[in-house]
């Protein structure tokens, strides 16, 4: 959510480690396995074409690590 945002750069400027990017994934990250993905990725898609329109395109969604 928008609320999240000022922890999520929080978080993002302490990632020093390993650890710390698990940590942070577990909170914040959408995983492809997560019943929820499909949503996010088209909601995310939507905002892309609505923000951008000239830009916007397929987002390629292959190489996205579930870790």
């Amino acid at each position: 959510s928008p609320a999240q945002l000022p922890a999520m750069a929080d978080a993002i400027r302490k990632l020093k480690s390993e650890a710390d990017y698990a940590a942070f994934s577990e909170r914040f990250a959408v995983r492809r396995t997560d019943p929820g993905f499909w949503a996010v990725s088209d909601a995310l898609v939507e905002r892309y074409r609505r923000d951008q329109p000239l830009q916007a395109g397929i987002l390629d969604l292959n190489r996205f690590e579930n870790r």
